[in-house]
């Protein structure tokens, strides 16, 4: 005879309500998340990555023209982990050698960035993309920047990353 809870008191088995056994789940095969581990998740999937093109006075060209990596909340978790690895941590990373080391927190995690267009971008032209320091510089960089977006085109594999041509 059939209980109520959905264990067959007949043979002490679970199953549902049509009589169906549950797949069995072994448990001592699943390691759960280490802090760490759960840390760096967190911070894929909270970056954001750009290629920053920006009308500026402060420099002699009129534009900041780089790839960026914004973390927009920080906590004292995140602050941690950053500082394990050798970061500052701040909610803007925009030297080479930073935005290199948040990029290999993201390794493996690509999936989890919420614009995984824009880190392509950013992983492709962080160290490349100079900033410019004449207006010839500044259109040179446009154009790198142009090219670099037109091969997804050719090789369509994502949408649009966030950039736009002033």
């Amino acid at each position: 005879m059939r209980g109520h809870g959905g264990i067959d008191s007949d043979s002490g088995s679970d199953s549902d309500s049509n009589g169906i056994s549950p797949i069995p789940i072994h448990t001592e095969n699943i390691s759960a998340l280490s802090y760490d581990d759960y840390t760096r998740i967190t911070i894929v999937n909270t970056i954001r990555p750009t290629i920053c093109c920006q009308r500026s006075s402060s420099r002699a060209c009129g534009y900041i023209v780089r790839p960026e990596i914004r973390l927009p909340r920080i906590t004292q978790r995140i602050t941690k982990y950053l500082e394990a690895i050798g970061l500052t941590p701040r909610k803007k990373y925009v030297k080479p050698e930073e935005i290199t080391r948040v990029l290999s927190i993201v390794k493996g995690l690509e999936d989890l960035v919420k614009d995984t267009d824009s880190l392509d971008l950013v992983q492709r032209l962080n160290g490349v993309l100079k900033q410019p320091t004449t207006h010839d510089e500044v259109i040179q960089a446009f154009d790198l920047i142009e090219n670099t977006v037109s091969i997804d085109k050719v090789n369509p594999a994502g949408g649009n990353p966030t950039w736009e041509r002033l």
